[in-house]
């Protein structure tokens, strides 16, 4: 399972989401779910944060519809 269907799940189910703020690791390996370090470490900063899997349950469900880019500014001489 990846983190993106980890979060997903977090979002809609509420047993789920709760077992995995109480104990992470626990939650992860009782489920058979394989992260990597990288992507529990982000989980687990995500989830230190208050709103921080708000954010993250937004980024992975609403992508950014504009994308913006700095070298496409106007430039001024």
């Amino acid at each position: 399972m990846k983190l993106e269907q980890v979060v997903h799940r977090m979002a809609t189910d509420e047993g789920f989401a709760s077992a995995v703020r109480q104990d992470l690791e626990g939650t992860l390996a009782q489920e058979g779910i394989q992260l990597t370090s990288d992507e529990v470490a982000a989980l687990r900063a995500a989830l230190r944060q208050e709103t921080g899997v708000s954010g993250l349950l937004r980024s992975v469900v609403e992508p950014p519809g504009v994308w913006h880019s700095p070298q496409f500014d106007p430039q001024t001489s």
